[in-house]
């Protein structure tokens, strides 16, 4: 098994792909998220065919794909867990795209995912060199018209300095195509009003992991692995 991430992601590069494709350059994780290691044209999301609830917005496009690592939280309600949020570090991953066919992106996400959930890439790297494009965690929801008061919400923000985020809130859930009794929903989050600057619009895709058992008893809190495909638009 790979030790680290960054030593694996290159050999997804020809993922899917019957014919010889170039040697993929050595992968690096950018520091500055405005100036990513590669920019792919036409990147798109890739979501489920024949499905109306995840769908990309017309006129937005992919900034930045993220995989992320971390964990689903819950605490018993006496007899079922109930989600308190999510952490997780986000890892740019667009240079693994570089050189995979539109048609074979959707298998690659779901590689990457998948090779995320078995590295040890959370609480913290132990590669130096795999540094965090992007840290998730929840806060109170904000306070507007139109979000709920005891609510908590979805952040994302830059691991430069933590002022480029984007607060978000849930707009379009599917259950995760692969194993929805084991992996968590795919979502679709759209920023709130005026806490946008990362992002209009997050996907959580190619979850693996992080869903709790199915009932519980008494109190308590439980932490759930899992990793994703994060894309952020804009």
């Amino acid at each position: 098994m790979f030790s680290t991430l960054a030593s694996a992601l290159p050999l997804l590069a020809c993922l899917g792909s019957a014919r010889a494709a170039p040697t993929p350059r050595a992968f690096q994780f950018p520091f500055d998220l405005s100036h990513t290691g590669c920019a792919v044209p036409g990147l798109s999301v890739p979501l489920p065919a024949g499905q109306g609830v995840l769908i990309q917005p017309a006129g937005q496009s992919v900034l930045l794909a993220t995989v992320g690592t971390g964990t689903q939280n819950y605490t018993c309600d006496g007899s079922k867990y109930v989600s308190t949020g999510a952490v997780a570090n986000l890892f740019d991953v667009a240079c693994s795209f570089e050189n995979v066919a539109p048609a074979d992106r959707d298998s690659a996400a779901a590689s990457i995912a998948e090779l995320a959930k078995q590295t040890a890439l959370f609480p913290s790297p132990s590669n130096p060199s795999d540094v965090i494009a992007v840290d998730h965690f929840f806060i109170d929801t904000p306070t507007s018209p139109s979000a709920g008061m005891g609510s908590i919400s979805p952040l994302f923000a830059s691991n430069t300095d933590g002022t480029d985020r984007v607060v978000l809130s849930k707009t379009g859930q599917l259950d995760s195509p692969a194993d929805p009794a084991a992996d968590v929903a795919w979502l679709e989050l759209a920023a709130l009003p005026g806490d946008d600057a990362l992002a209009a619009t997050v996907y959580r895709t190619h979850t693996v992991g992080g869903q709790p058992p199915s009932s519980c008893a008494g109190s308590g809190d439980l932490t759930v692995p899992y990793a994703a495909m994060y894309w952020f638009l804009k």
